[in-house]
């Protein structure tokens, strides 16, 4: 009995010591923190918190100027006060707790209310981090947005979200942007027992999170190429002998990244499910969707830790991956490491460089990764490295002995009419729409079959047990996508609209539904073929890609998904005047102290028919039709044209310029200046004098 009496007054206990703190950029670091009293920084609201305390960030956004540990971090948890295993000396830069399994700390945004930390202000040359935590256990974050934190200088390094040497970590809804370096890094410890974090398992998820415009342009981070060390994610998972940390990625995004959008080593086991991820590769970057590998053999012994031989190590399923400049998956599976046991099941590589692949390893030459149920479409080369037997089965390509060892698979025929929509702009729009109201991914129809697809019903059912995948129908399909009925939407709109002559950027009003665009003078507009796409779902009626004339303003009819709401959009096509004329005045190389050789080019006609051009000059900068000397182009049916000018005077800086006109008006050239030699000599490539009548050649 006394049992049953003591239990909930434990529960009783913790539940009152567990405390709610609150940060305002209204706030101020002396107050005490309550909702009435609110903390100012994130720093103060982080290291304040104990297990079971709750911190609620308010909208609006913080701008540090300075940050904490030297400076370098705007917000620095380590909750580690044992020795460091690396030097064996305490951790002098203790700050903040650790939360427990049953009590974790919880930091969250206000409901209703977007908190955003932007380092705009925040100037560092060395590393810059906006939250980084190490030797932290048992945190949950939500909905925190970080964002402009850059390089300021070559070799240094950047995050937004930094985790070293922690376990048991939840980041769900939380974004990182803009950001010269990796937005998410994690270098978690769960397992590794008293060398690590002393928590002898790992859980660490990302729910839902963005990671977007990552570049790093202004270092190479040692590797000798630029925006190479810009991942969205970079993770490393924990183990030990007995256990295996475990990560999950969850509903996730990354976007127009330089590198790679997950990059994830280490033994313990990595779970992707339903992420997207696309556009990458910028500058000299790898440009991979998913870039993962198994155990380096010479620094991890079998005899420690357990070879990936024995256990599924990789289980990546149902993503897109498109417009990569690298592998939409890929394998690394270098000479001297254990192979990786993958399972990589009803993924959809659309556009990239390469679709998937995995390392040449003549040490290990049994490959364990298998591939099931995955989409190659329209990538440069579906698998690279395939001549290596491993095992498949219900892709969109079989493996086949001879180069390249593979082909497309004759159980069914991809084409775009597989597709709810296949085009790359209206792709690209869905991909980055806003989120739903609960942070889960919208709604799109990017890539999603049709009803009548012949990927429906596909696949095999081995990947069921292996991936916990669910299906509609008799089997599952290929592909991220199981075919569904899509759901009904009221969606009207056009996102995009845009014709190959147009001058500038179309005017979309979706409130009046209209649609304004100006094309270049001298367009035939009797039959302009216009690429639109539409909101999620719509349809519109004609087609994008008919032929129409618009000389007068013309309608479309737009038909939502499902309900058949329509709406009549008016679109109004405007003929450019002519501009002005562009030229440009090349550098004067040649002269003497009598004549000087001048060439103008001219860049653009303006859409219209050349009236004049030529050359003014003077000893006045930037001569004009009005007070200058002209010598004019007699022969303007040539882009690029010269003249000489006479005479001169020795020793006389002079200015010239090139015009051209048309019925827009007269443009004028950079102003060029020279200078005659004061005793007659040649510019001519440094090669000629003329001295007292006398040529000289030396």
């Amino acid at each position: 009995m006394k049992k049953l009496i003591i239990i909930p007054l434990l529960l009783f206990s913790l539940l009152i010591n567990a405390t709610t703190y609150y940060c305002s950029t209204t706030g101020s670091d002396n107050n005490t923190g309550t909702l009435a009293s609110p903390f100012y920084s994130w720093q103060k609201g982080f290291q304040t918190l104990e297990a079971g305390d709750t911190l609620y960030l308010r909208g609006g956004v913080w701008y540090p100027i300075t940050g904490y540990l030297n400076g370098n971090n705007v917000v620095f948890i380590n909750a580690r006060t044992s020795t460091d295993p690396y030097n064996n000396l305490p951790h002098a830069s203790h700050v903040g707790h650790d939360g427990t399994a049953e009590d974790p700390i919880v930091v969250m945004a206000y409901p209703g209310e977007t908190p955003i930390l932007d380092g705009s202000l925040f100037v560092r040359t060395a590393y810059a981090t906006a939250i980084e935590m190490e030797w932290t256990n048992f945190w949950k974050i939500k909905g925190l947005t970080v964002r402009n934190f850059w390089q300021r200088g070559l070799e240094v390094e950047c995050y937004g979200f930094g985790i070293y040497g922690g376990s048991n970590i939840t980041l769900e809804n939380c974004t990182a942007h803009n950001i010269s370096g990796e937005a998410f890094s994690a270098y978690l410890s769960g397992g590794y027992g008293s060398w690590g974090s002393g928590i002898a398992f790992d859980t660490t998820k990302f729910i839902n999170c963005d990671a977007y415009n990552c570049i790093d342009t202004t270092s190479t981070m040692g590797e000798g190429y630029a925006g190479n060390y810009a991942d969205a994610w970079k993770v490393n998972s924990s183990a030990s002998l007995d256990k295996y940390g475990y990560v999950s990625f969850e509903g996730c995004r990354a976007w127009n990244c330089s590198d790679d959008a997950l990059d994830i080593g280490g033994i313990g086991l990595i779970v992707v499910k339903n992420c997207w991820l696309f556009d990458l590769g910028k500058l000299e970057g790898d440009g991979c969707g998913f870039k993962t590998g198994g155990t380096n053999s010479t620094t991890t012994p079998a005899a420690q830790f357990p070879d990936s031989i024995t256990k599924v190590v990789r289980i990546i399923t149902r993503n897109l991956i498109a417009w990569c400049n690298g592998t939409g998956i890929a394998v690394v599976e270098y000479p001297y490491y254990y192979r990786l046991n993958a399972r990589i099941y009803n993924n959809t590589s659309y556009n990239n460089a390469y679709g998937y692949n995995f390392s040449i390893n003549a040490l290990r030459p049994t490959v364990l990764a298998q591939y099931k149920n995955n989409l190659s479409y329209q990538d440069g080369i579906t698998f690279s490295s395939a001549y290596q037997i491993y095992t498949e089965s219900h892709n969109s390509w079989d493996r086949i002995e001879g180069w390249p060892n593979y082909e497309a698979t004759d159980a069914f025929t991809v084409t775009n009419t597989d597709f709810l929509t296949i085009d790359s702009a209206a792709g690209y729009n869905q991909l980055t729409a806003g989120r739903k109201a609960d942070g889960s991914l919208p709604d799109i129809t990017f890539l999603r079959l049709t009803a009548g697809s012949d990927l429906v019903n596909q696949g095999t059912t081995d990947v069921i047990a292996a991936a916990n995948l669910t299906y509609t129908g008799d089997s599952p399909d290929v592909g991220y996508d199981e075919w569904v009925d899509a759901p009904d939407s009221t969606a009207t709109n056009i996102i995009t609209f845009t014709l190959s002559a147009q001058k500038n950027q179309s005017t979309i009003s979706t409130s009046m539904h209209t649609v304004a665009i100006t094309v270049v003078n001298g367009t035939d507009v009797t039959a302009l073929e216009p690429t639109i796409t539409m909101d999620y779902g719509a349809t519109i009626n004609p087609t994008s890609g008919t032929a129409r004339n618009f000389t007068n303003p013309i309608d479309y009819t737009v038909t939502s998904l499902g309900t058949d709401s329509t709406q009549v959009w008016h679109v109004t096509v405007t003929i450019a005047d002519p501009d002005a004329p562009t030229v440009s005045t090349s550098t004067v190389t040649t002269y003497n102290a009598g004549s000087a050789t001048l060439v103008g080019t001219i860049v653009s006609d303006g859409a219209t028919t050349i009236t004049a051009s030529g050359f003014v000059w003077s000893t006045s900068e930037s001569p004009t039709l009005a007070n200058g000397n002209i010598v004019p182009n007699t022969t303007r049916t040539e882009t690029t044209f010269s003249n000489s000018i006479s005479p001169l005077q020795k020793g006389t800086t002079y200015h010239v310029r090139a015009y051209s006109t048309n019925s827009a008006g007269t443009s004028y050239g950079a102003n060029v200046s020279f200078t005659t030699p004061a005793l007659g000599m040649i510019q001519n490539g440094g090669s000629q004098l003329i001295w007292e009548g006398k040529l000289i050649i030396y």
